[in-house]
């Protein structure tokens, strides 16, 4: 699960910033900014952490769909992230912890994006 894991987040960062680029509003285009900027870092950070535990990861996948509703779609990556957690760390506690900042990063997007206009 790390592997879709790694996907998925490499999806995000696409998926956010060209919805920064084409953003219209100044507090939006600062959110998604300071998000998508971020998840190169946070994503290596856990790749590392897992494959000194675990190996490593030899293969990963991106794909970028259009997005319409971004909040939403961060709302739902977040989602399963936190579902999936466990398995995608494999129960390490400290990739788990590392997961968990991953999703409040998620989520403070979010809330930028809904409440900050």
């Amino acid at each position: 699960m790390i592997a879709e894991l790694i996907s998925r987040v490499f999806q995000a960062r696409d998926v956010t910033h060209r919805a920064h680029l084409a953003s219209k509003k100044y507090s939006e285009h600062m959110a998604l900014g300071s998000f998508y900027e971020a998840l190169p870092g946070k994503i290596d950070g856990i790749a590392e952490a897992y494959q000194g535990a675990f190996g490593i990861i030899d293969h990963f996948d991106v794909e970028t769909e259009k997005v319409e509703d971004v909040a939403k779609y961060l709302e739902d990556e977040a989602d399963w992230i936190t579902t999936n957690r466990e398995e995608i760390a494999n129960d390490h506690a400290s990739v788990i912890n590392m997961l968990d900042d991953l999703v409040a990063d998620y989520l403070s997007c979010i809330y930028k994006l809904e409440n900050l206009k």
